[in-house]
């Protein structure tokens, strides 16, 4: 159990038996499955095929950005983004992640959430495939939603 994290008890308390909650750090939750089949993160090296293993949702606590803020946030990172070098193949990539750490890590805070003293960014990269698996992550992403109130599109 992890105090310090206001988070972690009523995460905990909506989860499906199978499922498991770690606290990495004081700010920072995994959710995560038992091996399953997995949709690839078309954002990723995933290979083709059959994909194998847990399914992991991070809910990160980030500085409180008011709703009416969002949007500066938004162009900066899209900036930010632009600013970035090109990556030059798939095989350069550890090297392109570590050369561009500062920017990514800021990039990285864009909250996807918020509650009245603080902002959460959720983020699931690999998603549950089949049956009933899939539908555990809908009932779990749906109890976050309720929990935290969504950043304007």
């Amino acid at each position: 159990m992890n105090v310090k994290n206001p988070l972690y008890e009523p995460v905990a308390a909506l989860l499906p038996p199978g499922w498991a909650l770690t606290a990495k750090r004081d700010a920072e939750l995994l959710i995560s499955s038992h091996t399953i089949r997995l949709q690839a993160d078309p954002q990723s090296n995933d290979p083709l095929g059959p994909l194998y293993g847990p399914c992991m949702i991070t809910l990160v606590i980030v500085d409180r950005v008011a709703p009416e803020e969002i949007e500066d946030v938004r162009r900066r990172n899209a900036a930010l983004i632009d600013g970035l070098p090109a990556q030059e193949s798939k095989n350069n990539l550890k090297q392109w992640h570590e050369a561009n750490a500062d920017v990514l890590q800021i990039i990285n805070s864009e909250p996807t959430h918020y509650a009245d003293n603080f902002s959460v960014r959720i983020q699931c990269r690999r998603i549950p495939y089949g049956e009933p698996a899939h539908q555990e992550y809908l009932r779990i992403m749906e109890a976050l939603n309720t929990m935290f109130r969504a950043y304007p599109a």
